[in-house]
C-alpha cells in the first residue's frame, strides 16, 4: 500500500535505510498514540467533502438508483448504445432545487421529462449522441445548454441552473476555443509580485485554498469548492472511459489515468491561486476555458468523481488534498506550474525555463490528439503509459521531476 505522505522521491544513503526506518518507527510510536492517517490513492477508497448539489456519497456508492421520484424517472427503451443520465435543475442566485421543472433533450431524438419535488430526474438508457437540452419552468426565463454529448460509461450527471430575470446559453464547444495559455519562461525574472522567495521556500506544506474563484465569460466571478472545481475539470479535460477502452486500456487503467488528471489539475489549481494566473487582476484564480482548465459544471462523470475523491481525505474533521509539490531538498517544498497538454506527436515534452520540475521528456502519444505547448503532463502519452501498467502517480513522477505528493489542509 502507497501511503501519500510516504511516497518520496528523495535520494537516501543505502547504508542508513534501517537506521532511519528503525528511528522513524519509534518516532510514531512516541509521537502518535494512533497510526498516522494519509491518503491513499493507489486504492478505491472514497472520501468526500460536504455533498455536491447534485449527488450523495450514497448516490454514487448505489450508482444513482432510486436518483429521482418515479414521475421523474424515464426509461428509454432503445437496442443501440445507451447510458443512464441523471441530473438536477436550481435555481441560479440561492441554489434553491426546482420542482416541475421541463427538461427537453433533442438529439436525433427528443426526449422530455420533468423534474421531481427535489429538482431531480432520471433518464435510463438514454441514446448515446450529441443533445441540445432546453430547461424551462414557471416563474423562469428559459435557459439553454447545446452540443453535450451522452458517451457509453458509467452515470453522467448534469446540473442545469435557471434564473428569474435572464435567459441561460452555454455552449460546450465554447469552453475548448482557446489556445492554452503557457507560463512566461522569465516568469522568476519579471516584474510580476507573486512572492516567489516564499512560494519556492517553504519549509512545511502549505495550506491550501479550499475555494475557487473562477472567472465568467461576462467577467464575473464564481466561488466554488475545490472538490466540486476538480470534478468539473476533470470529467472536461479528458475523454470517456470508453474512448480509451476502445483504444486498448482496460477501466483499471483508465482509472489509473484519470487519477493522473486529477493531480496535475490539482497542482495548476494551487499555482494559479498562490502564484501566478493570467487572470488575478480581475481577482480570478483561473477562468472555464482551455485558457486555463475546461471548468463546465453542468456535465460531470462518475469516473472524474472516484478520481477526484482520491485525492482528498478527512482526518478528525480537517479536510487535506494530495498536492504535487517540488522537493529541491528532504526539508523544502515548492509550488510547481502542474501544466499539462493534449499531445507531442511522439516528440517528447519541453523544459521550461522557470520550472525545475519540468523537463524534456521521453514521450509516446496513445493516439494523435490535438498538439499544445509540450509542457508538462501529456494527456495522449499519460494514457499510453497508463496502457502499459504505471499508475497515476508514477505517471505523475515521470512528468513532473523531483516532485513528491504532499499531504495539505484545506483552508
Amino acid at each position: 500500500m502507497y501511503y501519500l505522505n510516504t511516497i518520496r522521491n528523495i535520494k537516501r544513503n543505502k547504508k542508513n535505510t534501517f537506521f532511519m526506518l528503525l528511528m522513524a518507527l519509534i518516532l510514531t510510536i512516541l509521537v502518535s498514540p494512533f497510526p498516522v492517517k494519509a491518503i491513499d490513492i493507489e486504492n478505491d477508497y472514497i472520501f468526500f467533502m460536504p455533498e455536491h448539489p447534485a449527488f450523495t456519497q450514497s448516490d454514487v456508492e448505489s450508482n444513482f438508483t432510486n436518483y429521482a421520484e418515479r414521475g421523474a424517472t424515464r426509461e428509454i427503451h432503445t437496442t443501440g448504445f445507451a447510458t443512464n443520465v441523471v441530473g438536477i435543475v436550481l435555481d441560479s442566485v440561492n441554489g434553491e432545487a426546482l420542482p416541475t421543472a421541463t427538461i427537453l433533450a433533442v438529439g436525433s431524438t427528443s426526449i422530455e421529462i420533468f423534474s421531481d419535488a427535489n429538482g431531480k430526474f432520471n433518464i435510463q438508457n438514454m441514446p448515446c449522441d450529441i443533445y441540445n437540452w432546453y430547461i424551462s419552468a414557471d416563474g423562469y426565463r428559459n435557459a439553454e445548454y447545446h452540443n453535450y454529448s451522452i458517451d457509453i460509461g458509467d452515470t453522467i450527471i448534469f446540473t442545469f441552473f435557471l434564473n428569474a430575470h435572464e435567459e441561460i446559453h452555454v455552449n460546450r464547444n465554447d469552453f475548448y476555443r482557446n489556445e492554452r495559455s503557457v507560463l512566461p519562461e522569465d516568469l522568476l525574472h519579471s516584474s510580476i509580485d507573486f512572492n516567489n522567495e516564499v512560494s519556492r521556500n517553504m519549509t512545511s506544506p502549505p495550506i491550501v485554498k479550499a475555494n475557487i474563484r473562477v472567472l465568467n465569460n461576462n467577467n464575473t466571478i464564481t466561488t466554488v469548492g475545490r472538490r466540486d472545481y476538480l470534478y468539473a475539470v476533470v470529467s472536461s479535460e479528458l475523454y470517456t472511459e470508453n474512448w480509451y477502452t476502445q483504444r486498448g486500456l482496460s477501466s483499471a487503467q483508465v482509472q489509473q489515468l484519470y487519477r493522473a488528471q486529477a493531480l496535475a489539475a490539482n497542482a495548476f489549481t494551487e499555482y494559479a491561486c498562490k502564484v501566478y494566473s493570467p487572470h488575478s487582476a480581475l481577482t480570478a484564480d483561473v477562468c472555464r476555458t482551455t485558457c486555463c482548465q475546461v471548468y463546465d459544471p453542468t456535465k460531470i462523470t462518475t469516473i472524474a468523481i472516484n478520481a477526484v475523491n482520491t485525492i482528498f481525505e478527512n482526518n478528525g474533521g480537517t479536510w487535506n488534498t494530495a498536492l504535487v509539490m517540488h522537493r529541491p531538498t528532504n526539508s523544502t517544498y515548492a509550488y510547481i506550474w502542474g501544466a499539462y497538454f493534449s499531445s507531442c506527436g511522439n516528440q517528447g515534452t519541453l523544459a521550461h525555463a522557470g520550472q525545475p520540475a519540468l523537463l524534456a521528456k521521453i514521450c509516446t502519444d496513445l493516439t494523435n490528439g490535438v498538439g499544445g505547448h509540450r509542457k508538462g503532463l501529456c494527456q495522449m502519452g499519460a494514457a499510453e503509459r497508463a496502457k502499459n501498467g504505471n499508475t497515476g502517480v508514477q505517471i505523475i513522477n515521470h512528468y513532473y521531476t523531483n516532485c513528491s505528493l504532499v499531504t495539505c489542509t484545506l483552508g
